[in-house]
């Protein structure tokens, strides 16, 4: 033993058994809970084994349930962290298998005096004793009403990639597989925000901690896991971690054999929410209820296509395909595979320019793959909602509707897409809905951006400018949110700082691209009077070749250029580029650029009545439109 408070040295670390503190060549590391504890009992007896056992009883209360042997690798594996160590070769922590750890560096400190203890010392050492003993099973006591209070507090919580164990990189479909699911399932519980997979993905192998993690996904709770094979037979570990004190608060260990590892994410999902304490309703329950088995070579191919579709490449969509139809070469019936196909050709759709597949052939059978995945599962929300985008693109407006609503259904928590609730005159609900999604993806700049761009055309411009300064912090080098924000400034009467959030913009395009300029950015220089700018423009806008303008945000030149000369007040020829227009986030009349005295014009009017693309405004759409005040005088 070493004396209280006397400082423990092995290589470059020190260690303060008193203030438990570790420091790396005298700076502070951050290490706490259960690992910082683990590397108190193994520096108390360097070269002695402490067992698992000894572990058990130093670290959890008696009564505490959880997977012991889960949350003790756990805890071991972010101490060698903290300690740049390894499991395979170790300098610092030894593992014996199946027995426990061993401290093996030379360790220097001052070891305690040893004196045969007096007969009042004696007495003094039980008194004590007995005082430690009252105020440890106080302390116990209090985790346990703590850790009751973390469990069934908890609404908001991120599934870290799940750690490969199984020793071949060729597994890591499966390892992705079951993580993708893991999310899909645990959205489902309405009581919880659950992080996208986008946003937790660049966490894996991270050395992170986890409070550290769980600031920056804005959550109260971290899942973590492994996966691991033997023969046919595989291992799954989640764990469930209070993100602020690092503390372990659940874990549970799954051994599954082929034929049900598809049924093993909704286990997980129902004990999760067992743990914290959530009352699933009758048709979260019926959404998380096992499927019956299917075949392991099904689930296997459906595993490696969604493995590769995630990839979004030209290659990777053809390949996802390639999986996907081998799995229903073999089951038909498999609902989940054409949804996922579907998806695919729905993806491929944009990258096809004719070689192999026209963009009019992958939409067609997108259609058809969705169609029948609905068809064999009518609780497939993303085919309802790939079937919507598809029918709101050819201007099927009853049909984006319906499908939709139908996701809705199936989902009560998804509040539906922005886009389509911005074009049809929604946008409170808009708002709320590309809210969720951001809150769903903290980490994923193009969403957050659409947040942006939502509250702008709800005409919240504060909430906006809010909003698109966080998604700058994201990534101050990208040019999209500047010229965001500019759009802002410029209806909030804010000239001055409109035009230099446009400068910035283009300084940040013209590094990258200097022969470019941010079109978007043509309005604002217009509407704040910088006519040279914004004739700079509208000029390299009408050269360049094409009806798309050059920054590809699909829409039309005609609609950017007319945007352009109604700011600067030419309302003839800002007709003349919108009779040619026939593309818009928003229909004509809705759209937040155009001045109020275009259209007061009989002419944009007409133009606006023929508008290809959005439902013409009769029924409960009129009856929306109606009800809302143009988006200019919203604040």
């Amino acid at each position: 033993m070493f004396e209280s408070g006397s400082a423990v040295r092995f290589g470059a670390f020190e260690a303060d058994l008193r203030t438990e503190e570790l420091r790396k060549n005298g700076l502070k590391i951050k290490l706490e809970g259960q690992p910082l504890q683990i590397l108190s009992l193994l520096l108390q007896r360097p070269g002695e084994l402490v067992t698992r056992e000894e572990l058990k009883q130093a670290l959890w209360p008696s009564d505490t349930f959880v997977d012991f042997d889960v949350s003790i690798n756990a805890a071991v594996k972010r101490l060698r962290q903290a300690l740049d160590d390894s499991a395979e070769t170790p300098r610092f922590i030894e593992t014996l298998p199946r027995r426990g750890y061993r401290f093996i560096y030379p360790v220097t400190g001052t070891p305690s005096a040893a004196r045969a203890p007096s007969e009042w010392r004696r007495r003094r050492v039980a008194l004590i004793a007995s005082i430690v003993v009252l105020a440890i099973s106080a302390t116990w006591e209090v985790a346990r009403i703590f850790e009751r209070r973390n469990l069934a507090g908890m609404t908001s919580l991120a599934v870290l990639p799940l750690e490969n164990l199984t020793g071949d990189a060729e597994q890591a479909f499966l390892v992705d597989g079951i993580h993708d699911d893991l999310i899909t399932q645990m959205a489902q519980i309405g009581a919880l925000t659950v992080v996208s997979r986008t946003s937790v993905l660049r966490y894996k192998d991270t050395k992170k901690a986890v409070p550290e993690i769980a600031r920056e996904l804005g959550v109260e709770g971290i899942i973590e896991g492994t996966v691991r094979r033997d023969g046919d037979r595989v291992r799954v570990t989640a764990q469930l971690i209070h993100a602020a004190t690092d503390r372990h608060l659940w874990a549970r260990s799954y051994e599954r054999g082929p034929s049900e590892l598809q049924l093993l994410p909704k286990q997980i999902a129902v004990d999760v929410a067992g743990a914290l304490r959530i009352g699933l309703s009758q048709q979260e329950q019926a959404g998380l209820k096992p499927d019956k088995p299917v075949d392991p070579a099904v689930y296997t191919a459906y595993l490696k296509g969604t493995h590769h579709s995630t990839k979004w490449t030209h290659e990777g969509q053809w390949q996802a395909i390639r999986y996907f139809q081998q799995a229903l070469d073999l089951d038909p019936s498999y609902a989940p595979a054409w949804a996922a196909m579907g998806n695919a050709y729905e993806t491929l759709g944009s990258f096809a320019k004719g070689k192999e597949l026209s963009r009019e052939d992958a939409v067609a059978r997108a259609r058809a793959a969705l169609e029948r995945a609905v068809e064999l599962d009518s609780t497939l929300r993303g085919a309802h909602q790939a079937l919507a985008r598809i029918a709101r693109r050819n201007g099927d407006w009853e049909g984006a509707a319906r499908e939709f609503q139908r996701a809705r259904e199936v989902d009560p928590k998804w509040l539906g897409p922005e886009t389509y609730l911005v074009a049809t005159g929604r946008y409170d609900e808009a708002v709320a809905a590309s809210g969720q999604t951001a809150r769903t993806n903290p980490l994923d700049y193009s969403v957050q951006l659409v947040h942006g761009w939502t509250c702008f055309m709800a005409g919240r411009y504060d909430e906006s400018i809010a909003q698109l300064k966080k998604t700058i912090q994201l990534d101050p080098n990208i040019h999209y949110a500047h010229y965001e924000l500019a759009w802002n400034y410029m209806k909030k009467g804010m000239k001055a700082e409109a035009v230099a959030e446009c400068d910035t913009a283009q300084a940040l395009l013209r590094r990258k691209q200097p022969e470019r300029s941010v079109v978007e950015c043509g309005w604002v220089y217009a509407a704040a009077g910088r006519r040279r700018e914004a004739l700079e423009i509208a000029n390299q806008m009408a050269a360049a070749k094409g009806p798309e303008i050059a920054a590809g945000t699909g829409e039309k030149k005609s609609l950017a250029l007319a945007k352009i000369y109604d700011a600067l007040g030419d309302r003839e020829r800002a007709l003349a580029y919108l009779s040619q227009s026939d593309n818009s986030a928003v229909p004509l009349r809705d759209n937040p650029f155009l001045s109020d005295q275009l259209k007061g014009d009989l002419r944009f009017q007409e133009i606006a009545g023929k508008q290809p693309g959005f439902p013409p405004p009769t029924g409960a759409l009129a009856e929306v439109r109606a009800k809302a005040p143009p988006i200019a005088e919203r604040r």
